[in-house]
């Protein structure tokens, strides 16, 4: 099936030799030779060596080809990498900047509110005195009503004083400076305040107000009083506010701590959990 042809003609060889091109045992190719005559065995070792010495070439010419290949792609990325790390040096940039910016934003805003609350609190402060002096009536010169009135001017006042206070603490909240004070408080003395400040607001838009406590309540917390009283105030406020009808109802009640993922919490002796619960629209998530 083989034929050896030339210009001149065309034959069927004498003599035909197949060897495999090997490197390191692996099969580069096959190398297939002919001849009119019987191959010597001269012929047959040149051959084998020369079949030896192609397979190395072979391997130095792929090698060679995966080398500059790999280069290239090496070029490439280094070029790329120095692109990436130039756009990202200029991103750092831009955001150093805005972080200088909103920085010096900050503590003008810090330094406005400590301002602002100061210019509010002078006044505020001689006001809740006045309002102390008449809801103490010491000359009984005022009506029962009166001395309600300026009751009700003391005790609002102190809550415009606290909601001053509370954007003190916003602002130190975003500046990490917020501390917190735990010790220990009455429950009874929290839930009176809780009843003093909201039970006039509910009573007024026609809502009831309800402060349940649940089984095994300790009578004393350990906690920070004005951080929680902040907390409820906040969350009975809005249930106040979205509530039209129906009433608020805060509950306070006593949870394992095997509830928890944090870890002070699952440990601790007694965890407490305050709850509102209102019949209003609710707030759009």
């Amino acid at each position: 099936y083989i034929t050896i042809k030339s210009g001149l003609g065309a034959a069927l060889p004498a003599n035909v030799v197949i060897l495999p091109i090997l490197f390191e045992d692996q099969v580069l190719g096959v190398i297939e030779l002919a001849s009119f005559s019987r191959f010597s065995d001269v012929h047959l070792a040149f051959i084998d060596q020369f079949v030896t010495t192609i397979g190395v070439s072979i391997n130095t010419i792929i090698a060679n080809s995966r080398t500059e290949s790999l280069l290239s792609e090496s070029q490439r990325l280094t070029t790329e990498l120095r692109k990436r790390s130039d756009e990202l040096q200029r991103s750092n940039a831009a955001l150093e900047e805005k972080a200088a910016l909103l920085a010096t934003s900050s503590q003008y805003k810090s330094e406005f509110l400590a301002n602002m609350s100061h210019e509010l609190r002078t006044p505020l402060n001689s006001l809740l005195i006045l309002a102390q002096l008449l809801a103490d009536n010491p000359d009984d010169r005022l009506s029962d009503q009166e001395v309600q009135f300026a009751a009700t001017i003391h005790r609002a006042g102190s809550d415009l004083l606290q909601l001053i206070n509370d954007i003190l603490d916003l602002s130190k909240i975003e500046a990490g400076r917020m501390d917190v004070r735990p010790k220990a408080l009455p429950l009874v003395k929290l839930l009176e305040y809780v009843q003093a400040t909201f039970r006039p607001l509910t009573l007024d838009k026609g809502l009831t107000f309800e402060v349940t406590v649940g089984e095994n309540v300790p009578s004393e917390l350990l906690s920070d009083e004005q951080r929680l009283q902040q907390i409820l105030r906040n969350l009975l406020s809005n249930a106040v506010k979205f509530t039209s009808s129906g009433g608020v109802e805060l509950r306070v009640e006593r949870v394992p701590g095997t509830k928890f993922e944090d870890r002070a919490l699952r440990n601790a002796e007694t965890v407490i959990a305050f709850s509102v619960k209102d019949t209003g629209i609710g707030i759009p998530p």
